[in-house]
């Protein structure tokens, strides 16, 4: 049996692989704890997963918020001064908090995973001593001639291999640019008076961090890959995406094991009592009358664009009484924004989306790698609206060169081209053929559960 402590960033999107490995690993008598700044303790719970919520930074930043913060309506030099000593004072006490080094010290795992842009966790990890693996959702985020930057939608074999290789350049530039303004922008110079963040990714505040644990961060940071400003060098890195969609040819310490999914019963699941008996109106209706294609929606839980094009797609699919529509807003969109809604159309908060691709037929969303990876081993096929952010261009790229997604731009798209979209990927026999593929595919690569044999491997240190 081994010991693992994974170090979560909490965020939505990483949290169901997080506990989904958790548990296999469990399984597998793997003694597992998921650590995490945020609480994730009732998701864990529901997974039977053990959890330590690394939150001794939240009564630093509650007493920095009940200080009156300086400004145009309190101009006091008092004030001000009373408000940059607490803010000095909670940077030295976030620097010197040894929370992770506490839990590896309790726990003395054989193996840290640490999620990829959770710089502080890993730093601890290293000058702790402990053996650490750095986890990520994205496809390969590390230069290679076959695989373009995240952040484009440049394809292999598609656009020339100068292009690729320009694009690669470019980005690792924008990285050393974005290094260098996060140094001298006002948040940089403000760094000296604001604790540090778990999750930072400032280069200020995490060489602090590091200086702070007897190391150098100049020593630790990679600009030469496509993570904004950079990411941590030298550790392997574990891919939880289908290796069928990867483009890449990845370096050695690159592993892509493929997805890393629940069971619907084994799903983060935060739907409300009211979106469940929606739920059940729906299945009910479907199960008594005519099966019609279901379309699920959902364009994640943070982009602040989604309301307008919600609209545009309840236009394209308001006509259709051919449908059912189900929506999942993400916990982030008011409905009272979006008007009008048909009764085909069923709008959830929060939708149980490894549940309902089960049973969907296409899937409109915004190319994020968890939705975009949950619709590939569902055999669904896609219409994606990249949020031309992050790493959704490349994600979106990866999808449409597969055979399994059409891309249009939110930007510009209306009603009527969104629903010629669903059409063609409702009716497509060659996009069918793709889907099922891939799908079959990522069905094959699961069963084999690469990730745990792997990190039982780096575990006993071979």
């Amino acid at each position: 049996m081994a010991r693992f402590v994974y170090f979560a960033d909490g965020l939505v999107g990483s949290l169901q692989r997080t506990l989904e490995l958790a548990r296999r690993l469990s399984t597998r008598g793997h003694d597992v704890v998921v650590a995490s700044p945020v609480d994730v303790t009732l998701d864990a719970a529901r997974a039977g997963v053990r959890t330590m919520h690394l939150g001794a930074l939240d009564a630093l930043r509650d007493e920095l918020d009940e200080l009156p913060r300086p400004g145009r309506s309190n101009p006091s030099p008092v004030a001000i001064a009373r408000w940059l000593r607490a803010g000095r004072a909670a940077r030295r006490a976030s620097l010197a908090d040894r929370s992770v080094e506490h839990l590896l010290d309790e726990v003395r795992p054989d193996l840290a995973i640490v999620e990829l842009e959770y710089h502080t966790a890993a730093i601890a990890c290293l000058a702790h001593g402990t053996p650490v693996v750095l986890a990520t959702g994205f496809f390969c985020t590390l230069p290679t001639a076959d695989g373009p930057p995240l952040d484009t939608s440049l394809r292999p074999g598609v656009d020339p291999p100068a292009d690729i290789l320009a694009a690669w350049d470019a980005g690792i530039a924008e990285n050393r640019r974005t290094r260098r303004r996060a140094t001298w922008s006002v948040s940089g110079l403000a760094a000296p008076f604001r604790p540090v963040r778990p999750t930072t990714w400032n280069p200020l505040d995490l060489r602090a961090f590091a200086r702070a644990r007897d190391l150098d961060l100049d020593e630790l940071m990679d600009e030469e890959q496509w993570l904004r400003p950079f990411a941590l060098d030298g550790m392997p890195i574990v891919s939880f995406t289908p290796s069928t969609l990867e483009f890449a040819t990845p370096p050695d310490r690159w592993h892509a094991v493929g997805s890393m999914l629940p069971e619907p019963s084994n799903a983060v699941d935060r739907t409300t009592e009211s979106d469940r008996t929606a739920l059940t109106g729906l299945r009910a209706r479907r199960e008594t009358g005519e099966r019609r294609p279901l379309v699920f929606v959902a364009l994640g839980t943070y982009w602040g664009a989604a309301a307008p094009l919600l609209r545009t797609i309840l236009d394209a699919v308001a006509p259709r009484l051919d449908l059912d529509v189900v929506v999942g807003l993400g916990g982030r969109t008011d409905r009272s924004v979006l008007g009008p809604v048909p009764e085909h159309v069923t709008l959830l908060d929060w939708a149980p989306q490894v549940e309902l691709l089960t049973d969907a037929d296409v899937a409109v969303v915004h190319g994020g790698v968890t939705t975009l990876t949950e619709c590939a081993a569902a055999g669904v096929p896609m219409v994606c609206f990249s949020t031309h952010t992050n790493e959704q261009d490349g994600n979106v790229a990866r999808a449409v060169h597969a055979g399994i997604a059409v891309d249009l731009d939110h930007r510009t798209v209306d009603a009527s081209e969104v629903a010629a979209a669903i059409d063609r990927q409702l009716t497509g026999d060659a996009t069918r053929a793709a889907t099922e593929g891939v799908a079959s595919a990522v069905a094959a690569e699961r069963a084999h559960e690469p990730a745990v044999a792997l990190l039982e491997q780096l575990a006993a240190g071979d």
